[in-house]
């Protein structure tokens, strides 16, 4: 494949390299969060339930076959730690000398610390405001208390882990994630990540639904991701955002979209249609993602069809395939409509590394 890109990125940005690899143990999950295209209330996967999911031997197998290509490795779901086994194939990553994040809502921290201790660098825990306000997106009441709980043991058990937390910019939230600064400096979080949402607007679902059929894909989720702002959110949002970054400068407080500045939330909500990122999303040139029963992606979220199946194929072989190829020279293009909203177009790092 040629190593041209729209938007005169540097050569080294354009070369087909794979970095990092994310890890889908399991799509299930214990919460029902608003915004979540997965298990909100539109989410794809409730009609998923029953959708085959490997094994620990089978997942070992993988991790042999990463082991040379040495990827920084991110566990997520789904819940990951609803997979009984995770600690046993996480030591066999750390074994194979690969590091490795893990991203959790958190919910279930406290009865996993032993089995998790030592084995990531960093570990990602979702958290969307105070008490009622988490409750409240998550859709459990109770949720709060117990992350909290799986936090206070983490730093009594191994208080040298990076710990990260990881809030998602809602009507919700807006305005309160104050009151949630003052629990992080509590815990001393080492990273806090605000997140604009990932979604589709109702023209960029329409062009996706026709994208999907022009390339053959069948499977269509994206209406698990449609939303929509009232005229003024964005603009509102970037002044909370701005206030909050302003108000806690001890924090390391930042936009997990890395190249996004605050005063771009606006056009972002605003004006769902523009596109106001000029350059391609670098994760498909750097990232592959082995989702629960095997198949692969690039995208993270909205990520229909597949590059190749893990059972089937070498990684390599997926990563430098027919597929991958295709799908890079079509981002290349913008030929993908559920780019213009999604975060990691935005992002130059492609791993939960913890990198700035």
């Amino acid at each position: 494949m040629a190593d041209t890109v729209s938007g005169g990125e540097p050569e080294e940005e354009n070369r087909v390299k794979l970095q990092a690899v994310t890890i889908q143990l399991t799509r299930r999950c214990n919460l029902h969060c608003r915004m979540c295209g997965q298990w909100g209330e539109k989410g794809y996967q409730h009609s998923c339930r029953d959708q085959y999911e490997m094994d620990l031997s089978r997942w070992l197998l993988v991790a042999d076959r990463l082991a040379p290509l040495k990827p920084y490795i991110t566990i997520w779901g789904g819940e990951p730690l609803l997979v009984p086994w995770l600690g046993d194939f996480c030591c066999h990553l750390a074994e194979l000398g690969l590091q490795q994040s893990l991203v959790t809502n958190g919910v279930l921290l406290k009865g996993c610390v032993h089995s998790l201790k030592g084995l990531f660098e960093w570990i990602y825990i979702s958290l969307d405001g105070p008490p009622e306000i988490h409750d409240l997106i998550r859709g459990v009441n109770g949720t709060f208390a117990r992350i909290e709980d799986g936090i206070q043991r983490i730093r009594q058990e191994f208080p040298h882990q990076k710990l990260a937390v990881m809030t998602t910019l809602l009507p919700e939230n807006m305005g309160r994630l104050g009151e949630l600064a003052v629990y992080l400096r509590k815990w001393g979080m080492q990273d806090w990540l605000l997140s604009p949402q990932i979604f589709l607007s109702r023209e960029q679902l329409q062009l996706y639904s026709e994208w999907l059929s022009s390339c053959g894909i069948r499977e269509n989720t994206g209406a698990s991701w449609l939303a929509e702002f009232s005229c003024g959110y964005g603009g509102e949002m970037a002044e909370s955002v701005e206030r909050l970054m302003a108000d806690y400068p001890d924090l390391r407080l930042r936009l997990s979209a890395d190249s996004m500045q605050s005063e771009q939330l606006l056009p972002w909500y605003d004006d769902p249609e523009a596109d106001i990122l000029p350059l391609s999303c670098r994760a498909p040139w750097h990232r592959l993602s082995i989702r629960s029963d095997g198949s692969t992606s690039f995208c993270l979220d909205v990520s229909d069809g597949s590059l190749g199946s893990v059972l089937e194929k070498g990684i390599e072989e997926i990563f430098q395939g027919p597929e991958a190829d295709r799908f890079r020279k079509e981002i290349g293009l913008a030929g993908n409509p559920a780019c213009k909203r999604c975060v990691w177009r935005w992002r130059r790092d492609y791993s939960y590394s913890g990198k700035a």
